[in-house]
């Protein structure tokens, strides 16, 4: 659930949740700030739904069931386009609108499929000692800035120049 250059010195990655306001707003920021660095970015995005948000696992469900079709970015915009109506019986129409079969990721949404996957992403930001959403890191570190390209920016010129010297700072 990445996109970019797999070779990229800097993987952005994004435990994120479809029903969270602030994912919402920060996501357009975190995919432009890749796409303008796609030889240095590679990002990646995590489900990581909050308990607090009802539809958040089935959304999480209904990505995961998207990717395992090819479709996964087309379902991942189509529910953060429409995050104020994430109920299970309104995502078989998003399906729909990616060009999946609705019926199936319907009939999916009533099983626990991917029940386990969703879980072990909770498990890892847990082990992580994500607070909320959007949590993000730069190649694996905690990134707690702010999502304003200048900072992003910045954080992505350290993170190159930490490993262009062996994870070492350059001397001044």
């Amino acid at each position: 659930m990445c996109q970019g250059d797999a070779n990229a010195p800097v993987t952005v990655t994004e435990f994120s949740d479809f029903e969270c306001p602030f994912c919402g707003k920060a996501r357009p920021i975190l995919e432009g700030f890749a796409r303008k660095h796609p030889t240095q970015v590679r990002f990646c995005f995590l489900p990581f739904p909050l308990s607090i948000h009802p539809n958040a696992v089935p959304a999480a469900q209904a990505v995961l069931w998207a990717r395992d079709q090819g479709k996964f970015w087309q379902m991942h915009d189509a529910l953060f386009g429409q995050q104020e109506n994430l109920k299970p019986e309104a995502l078989p129409a998003l399906a729909k609108s990616v060009g999946l079969d609705g019926d199936k990721l319907a009939a999916v949404l009533k099983t626990e499929k991917y029940k386990d996957e969703i879980e072990g992403f909770r498990s890892q930001g847990r082990m992580a000692a994500i607070t909320g959403t959007p949590a993000v890191f730069f190649n694996g570190r905690a990134y707690d800035l702010g999502y304003q390209e200048g900072l992003l920016e910045h954080s992505m010129e350290d993170e190159v120049e930490w490993r262009a010297n062996n994870n070492a700072w350059a001397a001044d």
